[in-house]
């Protein structure tokens, strides 16, 4: 089973994805607002839409796809990262993988990561000082700024 994580049900990618799967691979769309971990006697067990996935049951996805996790809060961010691993421990293999997600969603880190892997990268500050930032802004215009998580810039 193909399971397609995303945040939106009418993402424009989700629809391709499930129209490109119809008839050649059972897939099922999944949203992380529908998992669960229930802790009892020791054990933990992972459910989507209450159907246990992992644990003595032994059902889970063979593949999932990540379009978005959704990332707004840190414990939230942090929360689905450890099922993603979770699930990954039971089996499931992901597109992409835990480690990629994490990296790439930190634009800290995947800068700092370019960086120390020689990509030629414009002029960048990183930094949360307001100050700091518009000393910088000043001093190199035009340029892009962007938050230190999330899209848009």
């Amino acid at each position: 089973m193909i399971g397609l994580l995303g945040t939106n049900p009418e993402s424009w990618r989700l629809r391709q994805l499930v129209a490109s799967l119809e008839g050649r691979a059972p897939h099922q769309p999944l949203f992380p607002w529908l998992f669960a971990t229930e802790v009892q006697g020791g054990k933990a067990r992972i459910s989507y839409d209450s159907a246990d996935i992992g644990g003595e049951a032994g059902y889970g996805y063979d593949l999932i796809y990540v379009i978005s996790l959704g990332f707004d809060e840190l414990q939230e961010t942090i929360y689905k990262l450890k099922l993603l691993r979770e699930l990954r421990n039971l089996g499931t293999r992901f597109v992409n993988p835990v480690e990629t997600i994490e990296t790439c969603r930190n634009k800290v880190s995947m800068t700092l990561r370019m960086v120390g892997e020689g990509v030629r990268m414009p002029r960048t500050m990183i930094t949360e000082s307001v100050h700091i930032a518009l000393e910088f802004i000043m001093e190199n215009r035009p340029c892009v700024l962007k938050p230190i998580t999330g899209l848009q810039g």
